[in-house]
């Protein structure tokens, strides 16, 4: 327990003011260990008993301010390089630790102030940034537990539970305040509150890493504009209980508990609904939307049509209906492992794959099937290359055929071992040779003898088939003579399907047959 009768000595370094402004400004300037010395002290100041509660507060926002441009260095290098596993996770972990610690401080600042501390007085009229703050650190802390694909414990959400039936009983749930300077700066609990829920709502254990990013920023950028009742109304299509620890959920017919909040997309839904429209026609976001950064527009017009799929009044329900299963997968990674699996022999000739090719197949255990795949969970110790949007080789046991998947959905347990959502392209992956046709010259995306697979057993009434290259393999101007089983087949590029990191996926014309 923090013991909050004050002192007016702390033996600390930091408790007077000259010690602390000299020691934060000779913070090191590497990121990562100006950021590791900044979690020390968080966690100190956190650890100490006898801080004046006005004077545990500026110490906090003290190191946020040092924090800040840290923090941003860290997103961008964790969000747009791939970095070795190590690397990684010294980053995440940068950033995962100092938005724990921050939301601790708050914490005990609103501790100290319901326990009727000696300087308890002194932040009265602080409560709004100080509770506004408090969620938003605890949001930055689900944005990076969703990066990562969970487990979320539930004393996040009892923390987010409490922290806003603290200011709505104190009157200022819905009072805008500045929590921090800069132009998206202004806030409110309330406001803070709807951008954790919503972000919660948008099931972004689908999407990859710099699409939750993008998740999170359009939700905090429209977060003023959702819904939150105290009882049903029409646009709330979720609940959250303040005073339990459990996430927000679709609800199960009206609740009769005081505690309970009905939040929604609301009034936002049309208006994100008209700037996915703009994104669309115009290929840029409007002037006046601000997401605090550039960004591909066609990416953000995908979490954008995510959240509002999610967000409906009726989510969107699976393609195929799943069943319990209890069925070994035999598995592999990438492009370069899948063609070493059809034909061992293409090893040798794969220059462009991935060190240690060949290397040595896992084995999954399938927990639900359905026609469109499979449910699976992977260990957690192994497989750190799995990710939203990996490809794989699959072959179930007693399947002569391999089958071809993507991860759709990631999410961890408390083991860390991880269940993945697996689609299905094909349950039998055809072995063919690509060779470009008509002008031939260097920059050919797909070269002779490329392999491919095929997708499709038989072309559509439109003569069009699938066609999985490696990746970089399509262009919309080259054609194709694809050569399998001794027959030949002249193709046109019809469209791009899917642009994986390992993988093309294209639709193709079939033109001719040829001998």
């Amino acid at each position: 327990m923090v013991g909050w009768f004050s002192s007016d000595n702390v033996d600390h370094p930091l408790f007077d003011p000259k010690d602390s402004r000299r020691i934060i400004g000779e913070l090191q300037q590497d990121v990562l260990k100006g950021m590791g010395e900044i979690a020390y002290w968080l966690d100190s100041i956190n650890s100490t008993e006898g801080f004046r509660l006005d004077r545990r507060l500026e110490l906090i926002d003290e190191l946020e301010q040092a924090a800040r441009p840290r923090l941003r260095k860290l997103a961008q290098d964790y969000l747009q390089v791939r970095q070795q596993k190590f690397q990684e996770s010294r980053l995440w972990t940068a950033q995962a630790d100092h938005w724990r610690l921050t939301a601790v401080g708050y914490l005990q600042c609103i501790e100290g102030f319901q326990a009727d501390a000696p300087s308890a007085s002194a932040i009265k009229s602080r409560l709004p940034v100080i509770v506004g703050r408090a969620l938003r650190a605890i949001g930055q802390q689900l944005k990076w537990l969703l990066l990562r694909y969970g487990p979320i414990d539930g004393a996040l959400w009892g923390h987010v539970g409490s922290l806003y039936a603290f200011a709505e009983v104190k009157g200022f749930a819905d009072q805008s305040v500045a929590l921090y300077g800069g132009p998206n700066g202004q806030s409110s609990a309330r406001t803070e509150l709807l951008t954790v829920l919503m972000l919660s709502a948008g099931s972004t254990d689908t999407l990859m890493p710099e699409q939750i990013d993008i998740a999170e920023r359009s939700v905090a950028w429209f977060a003023s504009k959702f819904l939150l009742e105290a009882a049903p109304e029409a646009g709330c299509t979720h609940v959250f209980d303040l005073a339990m620890r459990k996430p927000p959920a679709r609800p199960h017919g009206a609740s009769m508990d005081a505690s309970v909040r009905y939040f929604g997309a609301g009034p936002a839904f049309d208006e994100i609904n008209r700037v996915l429209g703009i994104l669309l026609s115009e290929g840029a976001l409007p002037s006046e939307i601000n997401l605090g950064g550039t960004f591909d527009p066609k990416l953000v017009a995908e979490v954008l049509r995510h959240l509002m799929q999610y967000w409906a009044l009726k989510p969107p329900e699976r393609s195929s209906v799943r069943h319990a299963a209890n069925v070994r997968l035999t598995v592999v990674q990438g492009f370069a492992n899948l063609i070493c699996s059809l034909e061992p022999g293409m090893a040798r000739s794969l220059d462009y794959g991935p060190e240690g090719i060949g290397a040595d197949s896992e084995s999954w255990v399938a927990e639900n099937a359905s026609d469109g795949g499979y449910g699976a969970v992977v260990p957690g110790t192994r497989s750190d290359w799995v990710r939203i949007g990996s490809l794989l080789g699959i072959n179930r046991d007693g399947d002569k055929y391999w089958s071809v998947g993507v991860i759709r959905r990631l999410l961890r347990d408390e083991e860390l071992s991880r269940h993945v959502g697996i689609e299905l392209l094909t349950r039998s992956a055809i072995l063919v040779r690509l060779f470009p046709t008509g002008t031939i010259s260097a920059a050919n995306a797909t070269r002779d003898n490329d392999p491919g697979v095929l997708l499709t057993r038989q072309p559509d009434p439109e003569r069009q088939i699938r066609l999985l290259l490696r990746a970089g393999g399509y262009t919309q101007e080259q054609q194709l003579e694809l050569h399998v089983r001794g027959q030949v087949y002249r193709l046109a590029p019809s469209r791009m399907i899917e642009r994986g990191v390992e993988f093309d996926l294209a639709q193709f014309t079939v033109l001719q047959r040829n001998g």
